[in-house]
């Protein structure tokens, strides 16, 4: 399970700069993969907890896992090539600002109020597994709205002009993001 999302990280990103994804004015490349993968994280979730078989909920799990993985560089990649350079900086520290308040602090939070509604522990926590692997689902479905919406045939251009990304500058924003902050 550890493996998991670290392999997704590295085959997510690998995939969306062989079909030219992180180029900018490529977002419907990009966001095409990012649909396979959440498609990968969505199905494999619920479903983990409809089976009864051990292995077979582990397995699920590490897809689900893995899905879930492969779509960071992935988004992380869109907000790059979407943003201007001069304001990248801003745009990817306010996003992993709100990752962290709504994902690590708010979500615990409403899981857990949801958990103790329920008389039997047991119960409670089928709930919360069950409720935590099926918000991918929604999340999914607003990935695939936002593919479709995105134009096909768009030019490279727009805000962030010829300021294509690599492989090699993806890796380094990730790397620099899981780094800690030296002190002042």
């Amino acid at each position: 399970l550890l493996a998991a999302p670290a392999l997704g990280t590295y085959v997510g990103s690998l995939l969306c700069e062989r079909f030219g994804g992180f180029q900018a004015g490529h977002h419907a490349t990009a966001l095409r993969v990012a649909c396979l993968f959440v498609t990968v994280a969505a199905l494999a979730g619920p479903l983990s907890g409809s089976t009864s078989s051990f292995f077979a909920r582990l397995s699920l799990i590490w897809f689900w896992l893995f899905g879930a993985g492969a779509f960071l560089p992935i988004s992380a990649g869109v907000l790059m090539t979407t943003m201007p350079s001069y304001l990248r900086s801003f745009s990817s520290a306010s996003s992993a600002l709100m990752f962290h308040l709504l994902s690590f602090t708010m979500m615990p939070i409403i899981t857990a109020m949801l958990i103790a509604c329920f008389s039997s522990v047991e119960k409670g926590l089928a709930f919360g597994m069950g409720f935590a692997l099926w918000l991918t689902v929604p999340g999914a479905v607003l990935l695939l709205l936002a593919w479709i919406r995105e134009p096909k045939t768009s030019a490279p251009g727009g805000l962030s002009g010829v300021d294509d990304l690599t492989f090699s500058d993806i890796s380094y924003e990730l790397s620099r993001r899981r780094m800690s902050t030296p002190p002042l």
